[in-house]
């Protein structure tokens, strides 16, 4: 299909697609491939505190890179299609409607990929994303190039949540026919599996298990839970036994830093962070504030927070 397609008609694909300045077509050329040949220069890495007490790094693109990457997600990546039992990343759906599905549920399975996006490699994109039905050859390597990094999916690219969403498009269709069967309802957000009904989860966790493999992923053996009705049960952050809300932990903590916020100031709090070798930025409180009205937006007590947080710093 490509097999007259020039280098005239690549440059006009790129400009079509904006991931260069149109105005200055040769230097731009330049300048684009000049990035993808030195990815490695254009990323700044560093580690955030993950809940378990170790670290995840964090691939965040710099400046040129992440406006091409964005451009690749807007023109490019935006108009295919995932499947509908991924809920993570998308515009319009929220953790509410990923979570209402479980809720009121004889049981509860909650599975983990392990390692998600690094488990993506270069070969799987260029091979499931940038389809050669779709781009031609030059197309899918410089593609390939631009939304990976050290033949990984980085983890702070824009584009990494769209690729990893068409990667496990297959997976997603393939598990939930396996539950249909079943008559157990099943979503993904992001690496967190969730399945809820009547039934053996033995049975699911070993479908799952086999399925994963067979695409190079890993599940995370220790995070298999089984949640029963007479339990509290959680999916991604929120208890959904009888309503949704966010755990009593997840909003005492938020408790505990706003008092110490108010008491001290907020140069205060991030000197004693210091201290106790953990960071939290007032963005990121701001955040975790705006989670938990998410799923109770009429919670006064964090509306105010909220308001504090915006009006006072």
């Amino acid at each position: 299909m490509w097999k007259y397609f020039t280098k005239e008609n690549m440059e006009e694909y790129l400009l079509s697609n904006q991931l260069i300045d149109s105005k200055k077509k040769k230097d731009s050329l330049k300048r684009l491939y000049s990035i993808s040949n030195n990815i490695h220069n254009n990323y700044k890495i560093f580690w955030i505190p993950k809940r378990d007490g170790t670290k995840r790094m964090i691939e965040e693109p710099l400046k040129n890179l992440k406006w091409i990457q964005k451009k690749i997600m807007q023109n490019i990546l935006n108009e295919r299609k995932i499947s509908p039992y991924a809920k993570a990343f998308q515009n319009g759906i929220s953790l509410k409607e990923n979570v209402s599905i479980h809720m009121n549920k004889e049981i509860i399975l909650k599975l983990d990929i392990k390692d998600f996006f690094h488990s993506i490699t270069s070969s799987m994109v260029y091979e499931i994303v940038f389809l050669p039905s779709i781009y031609p050859e030059p197309i899918r390597v410089l593609l390939t190039n631009l939304c990976t990094l050290d033949n990984k999916l980085p983890q702070g690219s824009p584009t990494s949540p769209k690729i990893s969403n068409l990667i496990l498009r297959d997976f997603d269709y393939e598990v939930a026919h396996f539950c249909d069967l079943l008559q157990v309802d099943y979503t993904r957000y992001a690496d967190d599996l969730t399945f809820s009904g009547s039934f053996n989860p033995k049975e699911i966790i070993h479908f799952v298990r086999k399925e994963l493999q067979k695409r190079h992923f890993c599940l995370n053996e220790k995070k298999i839970r089984i949640l029963k009705s007479h339990n509290r049960q959680v999916v991604t952050g929120i208890v959904i036994n009888e309503k949704m809300n966010v755990s009593k932990k997840y909003r005492r903590e938020i408790r505990q830093k706003m008092y110490y916020i108010k008491k001290y100031g907020i140069e205060s709090f991030y000197q004693y962070q210091k201290k106790e070798k953990s960071f939290i930025t007032k963005e990121q409180l701001l955040g975790k504030i705006n989670f938990v009205l998410q799923i109770t937006p009429d919670n006064l007590e964090f509306q105010k927070y909220r308001d504090f947080l915006k009006n006072k710093f």
